[in-house]
């Protein structure tokens, strides 16, 4: 790969690889080296250009099957301006959804309720075991719903790729109050 080396105005030198270059150079993808360039920009398509299946509360969660797809709601409640308890989402049984998959994300919050017109702050964690190890172990993000525009159907969650063997829980947090919430939930292969 050709490079041209300019001596910037203080001296320093800038390093510059020729367009047409990696334009026209084959990538691997996430087969490739992790975190190149090329790696980077794959993960980027296969999550923006993913499919999303959207879920509710199985009727039996008392196993590993807490998500079904259909109008049954999940239940979140807020403590007195605390977190609530957990509620089960995504159980072991539940994914892969396809064949070879072997991680998932949770990437929209879909509310159909709420009791208060309030802001909740609802949180997700993940682990192979339970909610109080994965919380301990930092694996949990966070995102607001303001519940009087949930017209708009809720909000973007962000989180990384889960492993497949890993459950996933929600709780939320407001002066009081309750959320009837879909999860939109996306797969991946690597």
């Amino acid at each position: 790969m050709s490079t041209i080396t300019i001596i910037g105005k203080h001296g320093n030198p800038a390093t510059f690889i020729d367009a047409a270059q990696i334009d026209e150079a084959a990538v691997a993808g996430l087969v490739g080296t992790e975190n190149s360039l090329a790696y980077k920009v794959e993960e980027l398509n296969k999550t923006l250009l993913n499919r999303c299946r959207w879920f509710g509360k199985s009727a039996d969660q008392s196993g590993n099957d807490w998500a079904a797809q259909g109008l049954t709601p999940y239940t979140l409640v807020s403590g007195d301006n605390t977190w609530g308890d957990w509620a089960k989402l995504v159980g072991s049984a539940d994914v892969p959804l396809t064949v070879g998959y072997t991680r998932y994300t949770i990437n929209r919050i879909g509310v159909l309720s709420a009791s208060e017109e309030a802001v909740f702050l609802v949180q997700f964690v993940w682990d192979a075991t339970d909610a109080a190890t994965g919380l301990a172990a930092g694996n949990y993000t966070e995102t607001m719903v303001l519940s009087k525009e949930s017209s708009n159907f809720g909000a973007e969650v962000v989180m990384p790729r889960i492993p497949v063997t890993d459950k996933m829980w929600a709780r939320c947090w407001a002066v009081e109050g309750t959320l009837e919430v879909f999860i939109g939930l996306k797969e991946y292969e690597g």
